[in-house]
């Protein structure tokens, strides 16, 4: 009996810490790294790492006008794919960092608000250089196995 409450302590603190090290800033920024180099090498992989009932709202001012997107999943993954095509269409290299990372999350660590700013450059031979910032608001959840998943998220900005 004492070994069995033994067992199941070490694998519950082993959780929390887990839970803890996967909220800290760190670890969100490894994740965001990841989700932006897939939407934009490869959209659907990106799709599979936000959650199948997120909550999207973005407006992006372009030079040639503004992008928004409102509504779910469907239209965060179509928003992924048409920014590949432009991508793909221009040429275009893409060059991004981010600043300002703020994650907050308490006891037991399973989600998190997220909020950081995102510069962007893209380069083409057809339209130049451009330059955006963008300012996210994210909510992050931790799947019982570790993976992180956006749930909602709120972007807003453009090109500078």
């Amino acid at each position: 009996m004492k070994k069995a409450a033994i067992v199941i302590a070490v694998l519950l603190a082993g959780f929390l810490i887990r839970s803890n090290l996967s909220m800290k800033p760190a670890s969100i920024e490894k994740y965001l790294q990841e989700l932006s180099l897939k939407s934009a090498q490869n959209p659907p992989e990106a799709c599979e790492m936000v959650d199948d009932k997120i909550d999207v709202s973005i407006r992006q001012e372009t030079p040639t006008g503004t992008w928004e997107v409102e509504g779910g999943k469907d239209e965060l993954c179509g928003f992924m794919e048409q920014g590949r095509a432009a991508m793909v269409l221009l040429q275009g290299n893409m060059n991004w960092h981010y600043e300002n990372v703020k994650v907050k999350s308490s006891f037991p660590w399973q989600s998190a608000k997220v909020s950081y700013d995102e510069i962007s450059t893209v380069s083409t031979a057809k339209i130049g250089t451009v330059s955006t910032k963008m300012h996210y608001d994210l909510q992050v959840k931790r799947s019982l196995f570790g993976g992180i998943k956006v749930t909602k998220l709120k972007a807003t900005g453009g090109s500078q």
